[in-house]
C-alpha cells in the first residue's frame, strides 16, 4: 500500500476531538501518502485536514449520503469481484472466523488431540521443527488462487504445530511476502479449530492482521485466544498494544526484525536460539 485513509470513530464532543492522535498517527505513517482522515461521529463524517465548506461544511456531512456514492458502489463492486465483502456487524466478523460447533466440533476436538498427541512427541528436535515449518510453507503456496483444499487431518496437524512457538513465530514472519495468502489459510484454520485448542492459531490471524493494518478483527481473534487461555503471553501483548492504538507499522517492524534475527538461525535454517526454546503446548492438557 502507498496511501491510506485515517477514520476515528468517537462520540466524544468537539470541534475535532483526538487531533493529536490523527497527527500522531501522521508522523508514524510518513512512509505513506495520507489522503484523507475523517471523524465519524453520530452518523456523519467530518475532515481533519480539509475546512472547505464546499466539500467539508462545518455541520459535516451525512454518512449514508457517502455509502450510497458513485465511488463508494465501485469499491464495494470491485471487493466482489475480488470475492472480498465488507461484513456489516463486528457479530458478523466474529463468526467468520469461528471455530465449529456441536457434532463438528466434537470431531475437530478428537482430530486436534490426535495431531497435538503426534506433535508433543515429535516436535521436540530441530529436525522435527524444520519439517513442521516445512508443512506450513507446502500449505501457504498450495492455498494460492486457487486455493487447494486442505483435508482436515492436514488443517489439525498445522494448527497443532503452531503450539509450538518456534513454528508460530517463523509463520508469523512470512506476511510481509505472502500476506493475503497467508491471512486467509490461517482465517480457515481458525475456522476449523474448536477451543481448547485455538489459542496459537487465533493468536496467530490477530497478529497477522494487526501488521496488515489492524481493525476489529485483530480485537475479536486475540479475545478468542485469551478465552481459551488467560495466560497466553503473545496474545496479551498484541492484545495490550492494540488497545494503546499502537501503530500496526510498529509491529510490522517487530516482525521484519525477528525475520531478520532469525535469519541463519530459524527453525527452517535448523540452528539459533528458536530451535532450542522448543515446543510450548500451554494449558491444553489442563482444559481438554
Amino acid at each position: 500500500a502507498t496511501r491510506v485513509v485515517l477514520a476515528l470513530y468517537t462520540e466524544q464532543d468537539g470541534p475535532l476531538p483526538r487531533q493529536n492522535l490523527i497527527d500522531d498517527l501522521r508522523l508514524q505513517l510518513e512512509d505513506l501518502v495520507i489522503t484523507e482522515a475523517l471523524l465519524v461521529r453520530g452518523g456523519r463524517f467530518w475532515s481533519y485536514v480539509c475546512s472547505e465548506p464546499e466539500c467539508c461544511p462545518a455541520e459535516g456531512r451525512s454518512v449514508a449520503e457517502a455509502v450510497g456514492s458513485a465511488p463508494v458502489q465501485l469499491l464495494a463492486a470491485e471487493n466482489v469481484l475480488a470475492g472480498r465483502s465488507v461484513l456489516p456487524t463486528r457479530a458478523a466478523l466474529a463468526a467468520s472466523v469461528a471455530g465449529p460447533v456441536l457434532l463438528a466440533a466434537q470431531a475437530a476436538r478428537q482430530r486436534c488431540e490426535r495431531a497435538l498427541d503426534t506433535a508433543e512427541s515429535e516436535l521436540s528436535g530441530t529436525g522435527s521443527l524444520r519439517r513442521a515449518v516445512d508443512d506450513w510453507r507446502a500449505a501457504v503456496d498450495r492455498w494460492r488462487d486457487p486455493p487447494t483444499d486442505l483435508g482436515d487431518r492436514e488443517a489439525a496437524r498445522l494448527t497443532m504445530a503452531l503450539h509450538s512457538k518456534a513454528v508460530r513465530d517463523e509463520v508469523a514472519t512470512w506476511v510481509a511476502d505472502d500476506r493475503e495468502t497467508l491471512l486467509a489459510l490461517v482465517a480457515e484454520l481458525c475456522r476449523r479449530t474448536p477451543a481448547p485448542y485455538d489459542a496459537p492459531v487465533a493468536t496467530l490471524l490477530g497478529w497477522l492482521t494487526y501488521a496488515c493494518g489492524g481493525g476489529a478483527l485483530v480485537v475479536i481473534a486475540l479475545e478468542r485466544a485469551l478465552a481459551t487461555d488467560p495466560d497466553y503471553a503473545m496474545a496479551r501483548m498484541l492484545l495490550d498494544l492494540s488497545n494503546a492504538q499502537v501503530p500496526s507499522a510498529v509491529v510490522r517492524r517487530l516482525l521484519a526484525q525477528e525475520a531478520r534475527r532469525l535469519g541463519s538461525g530459524s527453525v527452517a535454517a535448523g540452528s539459533g536460539r528458536r530451535d532450542r526454546e522448543g515446543p510450548d503446548y500451554g494449558p491444553v492438557r489442563r482444559q481438554a
